[in-house]
């Protein structure tokens, strides 16, 4: 009987742990709970950096390109990084600096696949100017219009000017005090 008790409170511990994890990982990532102190990776002092110059009227800069990345690289503690320049619709230069894996000692390449992050924006903005250029979207036209199941009423009052200028009244997802939407986050 013991024996079943254990079994049960082992379970619920880890199914407890199971559902609290994105939970603990949203605050860590916020800076307002602490990183547990295992699985965490130091990013080694001497990093791998690597260029490649499609155009040789890029040579004299090129050096100095790739120590600026170097440099910002390790400004922002960041495990790796890559950039490119291009002029007239042609690639002239690519560096890279840093590590894809760290653990596995592999590092960053021109194909190293990156999250966009906050870079969405510049896309998504570019990719609307295009649609308005073409008269295909109407910036007063609300969001309802093209996102029929909206989790808030209230959000059919938004506008795609709105959501273009940052004045939809959405929280910044760190102001976000919706807990379920932590575990959504986390599933995406």
């Amino acid at each position: 009987m013991l024996k079943k008790y254990l079994v049960l409170i082992v379970c619920l511990m880890f199914l407890l742990i199971w559902v609290l994890w994105p939970v603990y990982q949203f605050y860590a990532h916020k800076g307002e709970a602490v990183f547990l102190p295992w699985g965490e990776l130091t990013i080694p002092v001497e990093t791998p950096r690597s260029q490649q110059i499609y155009n040789a009227n890029f040579s004299q800069v090129a050096k100095v390109a790739i120590d600026k990345l170097d440099l910002h690289h390790k400004t922002i503690n960041a495990p790796g990084m890559s950039a490119a320049i291009g002029t007239d619709g042609k690639l002239v230069w690519a560096g890279t600096v840093g590590w894809a894996d760290i653990e596995q000692a592999i590092p960053v390449s021109t194909d190293t696949q990156f999250r966009v992050g906050s870079t969405s924006k510049a896309i998504t903005i570019t990719g609307l100017a295009r649609l308005l250029d073409k008269q295909l979207i109407d910036l007063d036209a609300p969001i309802s219009e093209f996102h029929h199941a909206l989790p808030n009423v209230q959000w059919q009052q938004i506008k795609v000017k709105h959501l273009a200028s940052h004045m939809s009244g959405l929280p910044h997802y760190r102001q976000l005090d919706d807990k379920l939407g932590l575990y959504i986050a986390e599933s995406i």
